[in-house]
Order: structure tokens, then sequence, then C-alpha cells
């Protein structure tokens, strides 16, 4: 048994060869686990944020944020997403995601609090509907 391994590897690109089935394994174990549980998938929809106060963490379905810069004006509005960055969890696994929105008159950033695994970033190119806390609490209501 033991010549049989040895006689392998004395073969020249044997070791090459087990060094690609090892990594080609690995990429499969990483391809396989994101998919199933990882990070969650990108939204078949377009998705709508609303921008207020809460800090509260979004949910599938409503999407929460907080104006760090620029100007929102009331009512709604679609937006193309520019950037995602500083996603990196806090202890309680809420990412608290920067985006730079492109609302076409002009640019808001907003910090999109959620958890990976149940709500997506937001893609950059991707379009979002975009409207303030009171406004969407008037569309609730009415």
């Amino acid at each position: 048994m033991k010549r049989r391994i040895r006689s392998f590897f004395a073969r020249p690109g044997s070791l090459l060869l087990v060094l690609v089935i090892v990594l080609a394994a690995g990429w499969l174990h990483r391809a396989v686990f994101s998919a199933e549980g990882g990070v969650s998938s990108a939204p078949e929809s377009q998705r709508t944020v609303v921008v207020g106060l809460t800090e509260s963490p979004s949910e599938p379905g409503e999407l929460h944020g907080t104006l760090v810069a620029g100007d929102l004006p009331s009512g709604v509005h679609e937006a193309e997403v520019l950037s995602d960055r500083d996603c990196a969890p806090d202890s309680e696994g809420i990412s608290h995601c920067l985006n730079e929105l492109d609302l076409g008159t002009n640019r808001i950033t907003i910090r999109h609090h959620h958890r990976m695994r149940e709500v997506p970033c937001l893609r950059p190119g991707e379009t979002v509907t975009v409207m303030n806390e009171a406004t969407y609490e008037a569309r609730r209501s009415s």
C-alpha cells in the first residue's frame, strides 16, 4: 500500500493534480453552502426603503434606513443604488451598510440596517423605491 502511494506521488504532476482536486472541492463546498443558507439571495422584485429615524433592522419586504447625508424630499421616489459599503455585522448579527442612492435630482446616503441571512444588501445598479417615514405611514393608514 505504501509503495502505491509513493509511486503515485513520484509521477510528475501528481501533486499538482491533488492540489487542483482539493481546491475544487473547497470551492464547490463554499458555493453550495452560500447558496443553501449563508447569505440571502437577491430579491425578485423592486424593493422599498423607508428612510426614518429608526435603526431597527429590516424585515423581508420592509427595508429600513437612516439618512446619513443629503436631503430626501417628501413623496415616493425611484432611486438607483450606487454603492454598498461597511457591511460587516455587529455583535448581534445586524449589518449597517452604507448606501449611496441616486434619486435623479439629487443623491442621498443612508445606513441600511439588516440581518444578511434574512434580507440581502442593496446591490449597486439595483432600482429601489424610497420614501420617508411620514410618507410610508400615510400610505399604510390609507
